[in-house]
């Protein structure tokens, strides 16, 4: 199964995102995009790939990705999902500009 200490890091880089988010959009009048985000955390999201950033065992993503200025003036939303073959269970958390983690799956 998944590990305690692997869901609290992915939970603690996840309010760091929010931290960030805030300090982008009072800079740009919008938040970022991943990538954006990313840049001011030096790299510390992850590996970027395309429009998502591979972080261990997980994944992030916006929806809807990528997201426009029109869109990030109004809010975000980041995913970041766990999906290991062989496991079987799919674990997906979510935030957004509420800065509210929910688990979305299982």
């Amino acid at each position: 199964g998944i590990s305690a200490a692997e869901n609290g890091n992915t939970f603690s880089l996840m309010r760091t995102i929010t931290t960030t988010q805030l300090g982008f959009f009072s800079q740009n009048n919008r938040f970022g995009r991943l990538s954006e985000i990313n840049s001011m955390m030096s790299n510390s999201i992850g590996t970027v790939s395309g429009d998502t950033i591979i972080h261990g065992k997980f994944v992030f993503e916006m929806v809807p990705s990528p997201p426009t200025d029109a869109e990030l003036r109004q809010g975000y939303t980041i995913t970041a999902t766990r999906n290991v073959t062989g496991e079987g269970i799919i674990y997906k958390y979510g935030i957004n500009q509420s800065g509210e983690i929910r688990q979305i799956l299982p």
